[in-house]
């Protein structure tokens, strides 16, 4: 396997919650994107509202069910 440079790769996690994995990856490889789903729109929010804290920009979170979500 040839797996992408982690210093800037692109990470989709599914049921992320409030982005507790996603949100420390985030912050420490900046140069990499993050993006979470999950069905919880409480903890999606709370998840955004610390992504807004802290200030970053390489992550999102979004509140989808995963079965409608397409490739972009």
């Amino acid at each position: 396997l040839r797996p992408v440079d982690v210093t800037n790769c692109r990470v989709l996690e599914l049921a992320c919650a409030t982005g507790a994995n996603l949100i420390p990856m985030a912050a420490t490889l900046p140069g990499s994107t993050f993006v979470g789903i999950d069905a919880s729109r409480r903890q999606v929010e709370m998840g955004q509202q610390a992504i807004r804290e802290i200030g970053l920009t390489n992550v999102r979170i979004e509140y989808k069910n995963i079965l409608e979500i397409g490739p972009d």
